[in-house]
């Protein structure tokens, strides 16, 4: 079984300028949360464990930079940009942040 807890702490690290990262518990099947700096709540549809999935599924080795102290945080990086995308194209209703196969959108 996956432990989550360093995988929180760096995803927060991460997404710390696009917003707050809310998660309740450390466990594969919770729920997680964004609250962007202009008030807006964000949640993500799958759950921990399907953002961890979508995540790493990501070819560690491109995303490395020899700064990175582990790959995830490079996939974390590229994470972060696409969540900030679609935070800010985001129309008025939209407030579930979804995968896609070119990145994470707004719904």
């Amino acid at each position: 079984m996956q432990d989550y807890s360093e995988f929180v702490r760096a995803m927060r690290a991460a997404l710390t300028w696009c917003g707050t990262l809310r998660v309740d518990q450390e466990g594969a099947t919770e729920q997680v949360w964004l609250l962007t700096p202009d008030g807006r709540e964000f949640l993500f549809r799958v759950p921990l464990a399907g953002i961890f999935d979508a995540v790493t599924a990501l070819d560690s080795d491109i995303m490395s930079d020899p700064d990175d102290g582990r790959p995830i945080i490079g996939q974390l990086g590229l994470f972060a940009v696409h969540v900030q995308e679609a935070v800010d194209t985001a129309g008025g209703g939209e407030r579930v942040l979804e995968f896609t196969r070119y990145g994470v959108d707004a719904q």
